[in-house]
């Protein structure tokens, strides 16, 4: 391998036979440069020399002062019997002379030139420079501090290399891969490597040694199929005198890259780093543009790879737009981790068959900064609605499902980004769910659903995707989801419940599913009630029902709306590792059917509201109209509207069991639960309230409700009323009395007089007789 396969610089190639006429002329050359420079030299401090490289040669300048300009020239001289291939290697191991202008194109104050290149500044140490020999055999420096510049550093170590040392000292390259140089041009080369697999190198001319100035290279790649990925690796970069990484403007007036995607300029940079940003091409052709000015400090260059971006990609975080086909599985979806233009808008489009729903949450966020109008944020749209948007400070949200078959997510980032450490982190996950089987998903819960009346019954499954028990870290540690099935009018709610499967570490018992004790205890279960989450019709935990029955459990609900309510305790470890071994875990499918009325039946629609349209003040609820016994057992509702401040239960008949029969009175967030036993109840409000609810449960006997309420002004409008008409009664009673009383006091008076008469007429009887007696006597 030949020295001219890795640099662009123009040499003769010397015959090895080497005859004294030549070796004359080369050396009658030197000793007239020698005598020139160091006449040049009369003038300022002697430092010029002349070396010979048969051995490492060491040159150095350093001063403290600037009183006294400095112009060195180092002449390094080849042996005459040099044999091709060999190469200068100069190392700079300390580089602080001048300084570069703000535009690039001039040293000031002082200087160090090699081929015709003005380097200056502060180098990085160690620089290596390679020089191929002239024609004369020797390498040449020239070192030019002017006054008034307080310091310069300069420190080389010449030496002459063959080209089997030169590739041990320097591995990296036997890895270089260079292009077709492009004819007529200075140093543009054209790459064909991308034709064929694996990934090959972009370098800077002279690499692994120092570039020269100035320069302006070319690289054009081009590729089979649309996409060209650009560095991402462990790569060299260190163009200009930057001592980070930098992109755009910011790189106009130094040493910088440009990299063209389809004629069109992506990115810029200058610079330094240990790892280049990662660059995703959108189109086949991609040019590579590297400039460097008239002056500045030695910069080593760059060694990029490039290779294809394959159709199907492990980690799918490399595009930064994509459509995904969804499927059943969960897929996952991250934040770009290549760099990005400001003002980047990266869409993945999401679709799945006709007739499902795409399910979607965030797995990860983390961010490192606050949020404003200049910070990344990820969007989510349901065709033309927004229905998310996070950015750095928001916390992990809901999930949400798609109303379609699509959701579209874009990704914006006003500033840019370079790569994966970008400052907003995030992971999606994904799937395909049937909306007939998991129901409408509830926004602004974790995995709430309805299952609404569009179709009289079909099958359930619970826990879909299982991909919401991987919790993320703002997620609650135990999980309670709530599934409606909400049936028409007059219609019950009929459940089969086929396959409900928990963790088996978490054993089940009596205690678990007692109503009496509160769901928020730390039990896996799964409860079955009315919409009145009182009422339990049923309960499930872990091993009652393990597998799958040949008699399904079945579960039917007395009103229109059934709910069950599955509470899991989340650990993440356990729950994927178990997720994993056994695909039926936390699996809860069934079958749901919403049953028509009962013609014979007594339904709740037979009840009658009684309001005063023109007070809106007194009314009455009468159910039912007709005595009827139930067939079934009923659960009914009713919503009353009206300005109310008190209430009273006239009659009320229900069957003994206090458990299914009942009548609940809810009213200002008070509930009030009647029974069978309950005599005549009323409340008085202590504010008026505009609604209450009352909940009728009876499962047997021939149940009858009447309820009326009134308003504060009606009733004490009928209570001055009750009040005259007391007081009228108690008049009237009180004059009836008093006339009893005379009457009685009459005919007591009467009776008396009588009696008084009948003894008075006794006695002159008495009388008269004893006279008579006396007088006929007497004759």
């Amino acid at each position: 391998m030949r020295f001219t396969k890795y640099f662009g610089v123009r040499r003769q190639r010397v015959s090895e036979m080497h005859h004294w006429p030549r070796t004359c002329v080369a050396a009658l050359l030197l000793l007239v440069n020698s005598v020139s420079v160091l006449a040049a030299n009369n003038k300022t401090e002697g430092c010029s020399q002349v070396f010979s490289a048969e051995r490492p040669v060491l040159i150095s300048s350093r001063r403290n002062d600037s009183s006294a300009p400095v112009h060195c020239s180092y002449l390094v001289h080849a042996p005459p019997d040099t044999f091709p291939g060999r190469v200068f290697q100069v190392t700079f191991e300390h580089f602080n002379v001048g300084h570069r202008t703000v535009s690039g194109g001039a040293c000031q104050h002082g200087w160090v030139k090699i081929e015709n290149s003005l380097f200056c500044g502060t180098g990085i140490s160690p620089n290596t420079f390679l020089l191929a020999p002239t024609t004369e055999h020797y390498a040449k420096i020239h070192l030019v501090v002017h006054p008034g510049e307080k310091t310069h550093d300069f420190q080389a170590r010449i030496e002459l290399l063959s080209e089997l040392t030169l590739q041990e000292k320097h591995h990296e390259m036997i890895l270089v891969t260079p292009g077709k140089k492009v004819p007529f041009t200075e140093c543009d080369r054209i790459y064909n490597c991308l034709e064929y697999p694996g990934y090959c190198q972009v370098n800077s001319p002279s690499y692994p040694g120092v570039y020269l100035r100035p320069m302006n290279c070319s690289f054009f790649l081009k590729s089979p199929e649309p996409g060209v990925i650009v560095g991402g690796r462990y790569e060299l970069f260190e163009v200009g005198g930057g001592l980070r990484l930098f992109a755009g403007a910011a790189c106009d007036l130094d040493d910088h890259l440009e990299i063209y995607d389809g004629g069109e300029l992506v990115a810029k940079f200058c610079g330094r780093t240990k790892r280049f940003p990662r660059i995703v091409t959108k189109t086949r052709d991609v040019i590579i543009r590297f400039v460097s000015t008239h002056a500045g400090p030695p910069s080593k260059g760059f060694a990029l790879s490039v290779e294809r971006s394959p159709p199907h990609l492990a980690d799918n975080q490399i595009r930064c737009s994509q459509t995904f086909k969804v499927g059943s599985s969960v897929e996952s979806l991250k934040s770009p981790h290549h760099w990005l233009a400001p003002k980047s808008h990266c869409s993945y489009h999401l679709v799945t068959k006709p007739g499902k729903q795409i399910w979607l949450a965030f797995k990860s966020l983390r961010t490192r900064s606050s949020c404003s109008e200049f910070d990344d944020h990820v969007q989510v749209w349901d065709g033309l609605e927004m229905i998310l948007s996070v950015c750095r400070n928001s916390s992990l949200t809901y999930p949400v499902v798609s109303k379609s078959n699509q959701l579209k997510i874009v990704y914006v980032s006003p500033t840019g980004t370079f790569d994966a450490s970008s400052r907003l982190f995030f992971q999606i996950k994904f799937t395909a769910v049937n909306s007939i089987e998991t129901g409408q998903h509830v926004n602004g819960t974790w995995c709430d659903m309805e299952f609404r009346p569009h179709r009289l019954g079909g099958p359930f499954s619970l826990l879909n995707p299982k991909e919401i028990l991987l919790a993320p870290p703002k997620m609650p540690k135990v999980l309670l989801c709530r599934y409606r099935f909400i049936a028409p009018e007059g219609h019950t709610v009929r459940l089969h419940l086929n396959h409900a499967v928990f963790e088996p570490l978490f054993k089940c018992n009596n205690a678990i599913c007692d109503p009496n004790v509160r769901l928020n205890t730390s039990y896996d279960r799964l409860i079955i009630t009315e919409k009145i989450e009182s009422i339990h019709l049923g309960c499930e935990c872990g091993g009652r029902v393990s597998e799958k029955h040949q008699h399904p459990l079945i579960y039917h609900s007395r009103g229109s709306e059934m709910v069950l309510q599955l509470k899991l305790r989340l650990n993440p470890d356990l729950l994927d590792s178990s997720t994993k071994n056994s695909p039926e875990l936390y699996q809860f499918q069934g079958r749901y059917q919403f049953m028509p009325p009962d013609p014979e039946h007594l339904h709740c629609g037979h009840g009658k509201i009684m309001v005063d349209n023109a007070t809106n003040s007194v009314s009455f609820f009468h159910f039912p109209t007709v005595d009827k016994y139930v067939s079934s057992p009923i659960l009914c509702q009713w919503n009353i509207q009206a300005n109310i401040s008190k209430i009273r239960i006239e009659k009320l008949n229900l069957a003994k069991d206090c458990r299914t029969n009942f009548l609940q009175v809810k009213v200002s967030d008070q509930i009030h639960k009647l029974c069978h036993d309950s005599k005549s109840w009323n409340v008085t409000l202590e504010e008026p309230v505009d609604t209450f609810e009352f909940t009728l449960m009876a499962s047997k006997g021939a149940p009858h409700v009447l309820i009326d309420w009134s308003s504060d002004e009606r009733e004490s409008e009928l209570e001055e009323c009750y009040d005259l008409l007391t007081l009228a009664l108690l008049t009237i009673c009180a004059a009836i009395v008093t006339m009893c009383l005379v009457l009685m006091a009459v005919m007591l008076v009467w009776r008396v007089r009588g009696k008084v008469w009948t003894i008075w007429r006794r006695k002159s009887e008495q009388r008269y007789n004893t006279v008579t007696v006396r007088h006929s006597t007497f004759w």
